[in-house]
């Protein structure tokens, strides 16, 4: 992006240093396929598909020794998963959580690893000795190793991956391509749209729609913090001077953006089906091109936005906005990425080989494993210029957008841990869609347009510009110490939830003149039900001793 420029040069020798200083290289050499283990993982995410017989993963097997058999669940589908591990005591070699990594922990099913990793070169460098410190619980122990970081403190994303307002490209083009700043004016230009536009190829129009399966609560609960110009520390707003949390459910600009949406449901612009439609019905209103704007994180929808690029309807597919409420409230929804303490990957009690697996994780951070996982294989999958960069033709570049062919022929093993950011040889990135040609490429002469329109070169450019440095909490809901299920700081998370799903789609759906009162009867329930200073106080105090260590 343009704002960036200036600095180009001092960030490419900064990156280059990082990548050194991240990633010890060392010459790989294959290994016979008799001495080949098979692990097996368990991941509570989304699938990644791979055929039995991958290209890529047959590839990395070669250089690694060691491949591994992955079982994936979401939702109630995972929950039920992890409950049958647990009874069981049947557990694979590799475990993620997810959001339940606090079950498995209070199951006793990882192996702690402190002692091993230092033999681990890779492991051991893919996170600051402050960082390692902050995985290690109340008995001293390490269980996990994040699965995502970034090397490189130059911004690389093209994309946004975070949490915004969406509104769909056509939208913006009706209305003269405006700049959007409040939530009043989003509101206005979508229910304008709609009135223009009332069916969308022989489909209702949906101004907007939520999604708030039990997945997804934060779609429902997120947008206040954001709203009122803090970053997305989920479960609190911080005051960066005195560092003490509160919750946002009941400032101001909480009630203005509930009120807001019981005035849009009355008006017919939410999806009227939208609190009890599974993630599948949500995707495929998405994926009909009919919705104008929805509150997401942007992988939550991808695979309906890509369905749609698909179809050519390039129109219909969608840019993040930053709004607050107040148009002179500086907005901080883009953040420059943080390490993720709590999704991560664990070694289980029944793994019969620990030292194996965590060198497969090991050789898995090597450069031309990373180049090969994410990348493919020279002159097969990508080439290289005389000047270093690598690049994909044509060919390449559709093989790229078939399911099928992905299936067979990539593997990147994406819920394993894996750097964001610029490959050792400070010219390429670690992700052909962050590489300035591919991205290119990639565009549609749609949005090639669409973005000349705006003087801008990349989604980005559509948020806010990121602070310099994050705090040091950020995000809080990340960073603090993993809750026992059955801990007090648990239950009240989780009761805090309950009121939530409980109470939100009620005073968005309330009838206008009663939206005072059932405000009111939610305030008066949820400060009976959750000791808000005691559950403040307790987030203070996980603020405060993040920011000593």
């Amino acid at each position: 992006m343009k704002r960036y420029t200036k600095r180009a040069g001092i960030l490419m020798i900064v990156c280059s240093v990082l990548a050194i200083i991240f990633w010890g290289h060392r010459e790989l050499k294959k290994r016979g396929a008799e001495d080949q283990k098979i692990y097996t993982a368990f991941f509570a995410a989304y699938e990644e598909q791979l055929s039995d017989s991958n290209r890529v993963q047959e590839r990395i097997a070669e250089y690694t020794g060691a491949k591994v058999e992955m079982e994936f669940a979401s939702g109630d589908e995972a929950k039920d998963r992890i409950r049958r591990m647990i009874a069981e005591k049947d557990y694979p070699d590799f475990l993620d959580g997810g959001d339940y990594l606090s079950v498995f922990l209070d199951a006793e099913a990882f192996v702690p690893i402190e002692t091993y990793l230092e033999d681990y070169p890779n492991i051991m460098s893919f996170l600051t000795e402050e960082e390692w410190d902050k995985l290690r619980m109340e008995d001293g122990h390490i269980y996990f190793i994040p699965q995502f970081r970034s090397n490189c403190s130059e911004i690389t994303e093209r994309e946004y991956r975070g949490q915004a307002f969406w509104i769909q490209k056509a939208v913006l083009e009706w209305a003269g391509y405006p700049r959007i700043k409040t939530l009043d004016q989003y509101f206005k230009i979508i229910e304008e749209y709609q009135k223009a536009n009332p069916v969308i190829e022989g489909k209702r129009t949906i101004g907007f729609q939520i999604l708030c399966d039990s997945e997804s609560d934060f779609n429902l609960d997120n947008p206040p913090q954001l709203l009122a110009g803090y970053p997305n520390d989920g479960c609190a707003i911080v005051d960066p001077l005195t560092k003490q949390a509160h919750l946002y459910d009941f400032i101001s600009e909480a009630k203005y953006y509930y009120r807001k949406l019981n005035e849009t449901y009355h008006k017919g612009l939410i999806f009227a089906e939208t609190f009890v439609s599974s993630r599948q019905e949500y995707l495929d209103n998405i994926q009909s091109g009919c919705v104008l704007g929805m509150f997401e994180d942007s992988f939550q929808f991808k695979q309906a936005q890509d369905e749609l690029y698909k179809n050519w309807k390039d129109e219909r597919t969608y840019v993040p906005l930053a709004l607050t409420i107040d148009a002179e409230e500086e907005p901080h929804y883009y953040s420059k990425e943080n390490i993720n303490l709590s999704n991560a990957i664990g070694i289980s009690v029944n793994c019969q080989d620990v030292r194996g697996a965590l060198q497969f994780i090991n050789d898995l951070l090597e450069p031309d494993i990373m180049t090969l996982r994410f990348w493919g294989e020279e002159n097969v999958d990508y080439h290289i210029e005389k000047d270093g960069r690598f690049y994909r033709d044509s060919r390449q570049r559709e093989n790229m957008s078939s399911e099928e062919w992905l299936a067979g022929n990539y593997c990147t093993y994406l819920h394993f841990p894996h750097y964001d950011g610029k490959l050792p040889d400070g010219i390429n990135y670690v992700e052909p869609k962050e590489q300035t040609r591919e991205f290119n490429h990639d565009l549609s002469e749609y949005d090639k347009s669409f973005l000349s329109k705006y003087d801008y070169t990349t989604w980005l450019s559509f948020l806010n510009k990121p602070a310099e440095e994050n705090t040091k909490w950020f995000p809080l809901s990340r960073n603090i110490l993993i809750f026992s299920t059955n801990s007090w700081g648990s239950q009240t998370e989780n009761q805090i939830e309950k009121l939530h799903r409980a109470w939100l789609p009620k005073l968005i759906m309330t009838e206008p003149d009663r939206f005072e009162e059932m405000w009111f009867k939610y305030e008066t329930i949820f400060n009976k039900e959750i000791d808000v200073i005691k559950y403040e106080q307790y987030l203070t105090s996980e603020v405060l001793r993040i920011c000593q260590k």
